[in-house]
Formats: C-alpha cells, sequence, structure tokens
C-alpha cells in the first residue's frame, strides 16, 4: 500500500495532510504522489459524507430544528464530475478537497432552531456552492472589473456564523480560485484556516464550530459543550 494513504488509514490523518498541504500545487507535477493524493482526499471525503449524514438524522432526535428542512443534505447528482470539469474550465483549479467535497458528499447547511443549547452563535456547519451560481457570480464579477490578479475570484460556500444566527455580518466564507493545492484557507471564518481542517473542527463539535472557537468579538468562553453532542461528535469519522 502506498506510504502515505497507509498512514492516513492508520490514524494520521492530520500529519499526512499536513504532508500533503506543505508541498503545495507542485505536488500535481507527480503523477503517482498526486494519484495518491486523490485516494486519500476520496477516502477523507467518503469519511465526511458518513458524518454528515449521521448529523442529518441524529440532530433532530436531540431536539434541534433544521432550517429548511429539504436543503439540509443535497447529494451531488450524477454529472457531477463532468459539471466540475467544465467549471475548473471556467475558473480555474479548486483545491482538491474542495473539488472532492462537491464531488462526493455534495451539499451540507445544518443551520436551525435548538431547543436548549445556550449558544447564542454556535455556527452550523455550511458547505453550499452551485456550480451554476458560481458561474454567474464570476461573470457579473469580471463584468464589475472586480476580478483580477491583486483580487482573485473567491468561491463563497458559507455564511458567516453572525449571519447563521440571523444576525447581519461579515462577507461569506469562500476559497480563493484558482489554488492547484490539495487544500485552501478559507476566508471570512473567524477560526482563519484551511478547508479540511474547518470540517475537521466542525465534526469535533457535532456540526458546530462555534463551540470550538477560541474567541469572538461578541462572546468571549462557549457555554459549555452539551454532552449529547459531545456523545455524538465521539460518533463521527475522524478525516
Amino acid at each position: 500500500m502506498k506510504y502515505h494513504l497507509q498512514r492516513y488509514l492508520e490514524g494520521s490523518c492530520e500529519q499526512v495532510w499536513t504532508d500533503l498541504l506543505t508541498a503545495g500545487a507542485t505536488l500535481r507535477d507527480y503523477p503517482e504522489a498526486w494519484e495518491e493524493a486523490r485516494e486519500i482526499v476520496t477516502e477523507m471525503m467518503k469519511r465526511a459524507r458518513h458524518n454528515v449524514e449521521l448529523l442529518h438524522d441524529r440532530l433532530p432526535a436531540l431536539g434541534y430544528r433544521f432550517t429548511p428542512m429539504e436543503e439540509v443534505y443535497v447529494p451531488p447528482g450524477p454529472n457531477i464530475a463532468a459539471e466540475l470539469d467544465e467549471l475548473e474550465g471556467s475558473i480555474g483549479r479548486l483545491p482538491l478537497a474542495l473539488r472532492a467535497f462537491l464531488e462526493i458528499v455534495g451539499a451540507v447547511d445544518l443551520c436551525g432552531e435548538p431547543s436548549e443549547w445556550q449558544h447564542p452563535y454556535p455556527d452550523p456547519l455550511v458547505v453550499y456552492a452551485p456550480l451554476d451560481y458560481i458561474l454567474s457570480e464570476l461573470a457579473d464579477r469580471t463584468a464589475q472589473g472586480q476580478v483580477t490578479l491583486e483580487t482573485p475570484f473567491r468561491v463563497e460556500f458559507a455564511p458567516d456564523y453572525l449571519h447563521k444566527a440571523n444576525i447581519s455580518g461579515g462577507a461569506p466564507l469562500g476559497i480563493e480560485v484558482p489554488n492547484a493545492a490539495v487544500d485552501g484557507l478559507v476566508l471570512g471564518d473567524i477560526h482563519q484556516t484551511t478547508f479540511v481542517n474547518y470540517l475537521r473542527i466542525a465534526f469535533r463539535s457535532a456540526g458546530f464550530p462555534g463551540w470550538d472557537r477560541r474567541h469572538s468579538p461578541h462572546q468571549t468562553t462557549p457555554p459549555p459543550f452539551p454532552d449529547e453532542l459531545a456523545a455524538l461528535a465521539l460518533e463521527l469519522h475522524q478525516i
């Protein structure tokens, strides 16, 4: 078995990902290494899909009410790979992890209304990036001269934590493209981290990275993490 893939499957997920991320876009210049990276990301996003499906099924039993119900989890369509190829032909390379999420997981929106949890900004996990919307935004911003070498196009996939709480906030979360590396920095997120680490923080917090926040303009210390969410988080796969 390939070295990095074996390490990943044995549990060294974060260390392996750090190694791949450090290589940057040059990893694509080495076919065997890039193929191994693709296998690792495929395994990663299969685990992420399991986690999203489990959260979708289990959170309502804990008294959480999704809004709206029909858009909580949307699996990818049958032609998603070809559609992503077409998208990358227009906007340039997506980071491998973001593309794999859209291709294997699809879209998730855990926004809703908890019945008893006392956190005003739980920051529910959202990754929602319709391809037709991305292309429409690219066309509009290019026409307005807003896409330049100094201001790259940003693929937006989630509101910020304030908008998720129905409070006027900042810009949506997004990743600048083109980005030919395995991962990319999430702009607009208070955690100031990469897309994969954004997912990790969310899964460690049973879908609510607000409980992982070290600090916030509105609340220095999050309330205690509910026991039922802590138990649910333990059932989620490590990515």
